[in-house]
């Protein structure tokens, strides 16, 4: 099985996170008869649906900027270039749609959950320790920088094909960020046929393989 970048504290166990990665990812290539690449939206809603069907918790859907950072063989070969592979869904002017809504659309998109802060928590605490961040499209980062930078070996830390993790342990070379317009482009899309249908047989798929593998909650 796959692995999965660990984050202490508010997350699964490793062994949970990948046992629930895997039936996702798995869910989303049977569902779409692909293999998962540039379905992050699809990947997000299908994460979404099975984490509130195995915790009963708020999770959420997210759009907006994905970076990733370039090799240094690739930011020294091209000094005057790109130094990241960015997919940015926001506005590009201020009261202007998401990018997410053009004709060739531009996004990135997670699924996520706000925690409760517990006993001692303060609220720096609580704006990225107990956020949890879960984006199972991950393990196709590498096929999409490196048909622009074939160096790239991932970002520092990142060992694992799923990022997992908390607002505050975001590995080093990746930047995430949430845009509340992208997320709405995002949700009125995966809320309506033909997506609805295929997240709906997604979820439903990667939820039997948990139950077929005896792990069924979290």
């Amino acid at each position: 099985m796959s692995s999965v970048l660990t984050a202490p504290g508010i997350l699964p166990p490793l062994a949970e996170r990948t046992l629930v990665a895997d039936a996702i990812h798995e869910g989303v290539c049977a569902a779409t008869g692909t293999d998962g690449e540039r379905l992050c939206a699809v990947y997000a809603a299908t994460t979404m649906a099975v984490m509130i069907r195995l915790t009963g918790e708020r999770y959420i859907l997210q759009g907006g900027m994905l970076s990733i950072q370039l090799s240094e063989t690739y930011r020294a070969r091209y000094p005057r270039g790109a130094t990241h592979y960015t997919m940015d869904g926001r506005p590009p002017t201020r009261g202007a749609r998401s990018r997410a809504a053009d004709p060739l659309p531009e996004f990135h998109a997670w699924c996520g959950r706000i925690h409760e802060p517990q006993g001692g928590d303060n609220e720096a605490t609580a704006s990225s320790a107990l956020c949890e961040l879960i984006d199972i499209s991950a393990r196709h980062y590498p096929a999409l920088v490196q048909t622009i930078d074939k160096d790239w070996p991932g970002p520092p830390d990142f060992t694992g094909r799923t990022l997992w993790t908390t607002g505050d342990r975001i590995p080093d070379g990746l930047i995430l960020i949430p845009d509340r317009e992208t997320t709405y482009t995002i949700a009125a899309r995966v809320t309506t046929e033909p997506l609805l249908g295929i997240i709906r047989r997604a979820a439903g798929l990667a939820t039997a393989r948990l139950r077929s593998r005896g792990g069924a909650t979290l």
